[in-house]
């Protein structure tokens, strides 16, 4: 299949953007068969909040979604743009995807067919004066944290993958292919009736110390799905310009790659870059 079937750009370049402390970048790219794009992202340089939300392929109202998480982050945040403390961030980062999940039943009561529409989320917010990260997660989008010359996934992820992870499964182990895109938690219309999430809400919340040099990564499975870690790792640590063009391209040519590539997945990507000045 031609490039040009597959993708459609949403930006032709890079966005950046810088503050005191930090810089973003953001890329990605919409797979032509998810029309709308079921990925959404926010950066926001006046509350130091960046996250990427994707909504669930093969579900009606994906795109609404993942949509629907980013806008409740934005409004929720800009409404309080004070620096707040950790513990406060993660109230309010609590708070808003709860916001978010009745929003997607709101949403689902009007209309019948995105009774099971659901949504990843995976965000990063400074508090502290950039002392201190905190992260929000829900499913299999990631958030990564490259260190000097270490890579490290700091996001605790709601899938079939990482509990395999966990339990020692290789890699290449068939399982691993065939629930990868399964997730085990989200924010959904649908809780009681999902037999794969927890009956209650609850989202992953944690705290990461920030240091300068650090580097963050927020990707949707676009990214991860095509490219190993040891990957992004290298493309990371190339010194490179506009690095999250550079991930979304490397995620692309192995998406090309689907008719002959087992691994590849065609899919919507975005990928968030942070630089920690």
């Amino acid at each position: 299949m031609a490039f040009g079937e597959i993708f459609r750009k949403i930006w032709s370049s890079p966005e950046k953007k810088e503050k005191e402390f930090f810089s973003f970048e953001i890329n990605k790219e919409e797979y032509a068969k998810h029309a709308p794009n079921e990925d959404t992202s926010i950066f926001d340089l006046s509350t130091g909040l960046a996250a990427v939300s994707d909504g669930a392929g093969g579900c009606e109202g994906a795109a609404t979604a993942s949509k629907i998480v980013t806008d409740k982050l934005k409004v929720g945040f800009e409404k309080d743009a004070s620096d707040l403390t950790v513990e406060k961030t993660k109230e309010k980062i609590k708070a808003i995807l709860a916001q978010a999940e009745e929003g997607l039943k709101d949403e689902a009561v009007l209309d019948a067919k995105k009774k099971n529409m659901t949504a990843t989320v995976s965000i990063l917010k400074f508090a502290e004066g950039g002392k201190k990260a905190v992260l929000g997660q829900m499913g299999d989008s990631r958030i990564y944290l490259l260190r000097g010359k270490e890579l490290k996934q700091i996001s605790e992820e709601d899938s079939f993958v990482s509990k395999f992870k966990k339990e020692g499964m290789a890699e290449d182990h068939p399982a691993m292919l065939k629930w990868r895109s399964i997730i085990t938690n989200g924010i959904t219309a649908s809780r009681v009736e999902n037999n794969n999430f927890p009956k209650e809400f609850e989202p992953h919340l944690s705290v990461v110390e920030v240091k300068k040099g650090d580097l963050f990564l927020i990707c949707s499975d676009g990214v991860n799905d095509n490219l190993k870690d040891e990957e992004i790792k290298n493309l990371l640590l190339s010194e490179k310009s506009e690095l999250a063009k550079l991930l979304i391209e490397k995620a692309k040519e192995k998406m090309e790659r689907a008719d002959s590539d087992k691994y590849a997945k065609p899919d919507d990507a975005t990928a968030i870059i942070i630089k920690v000045k």
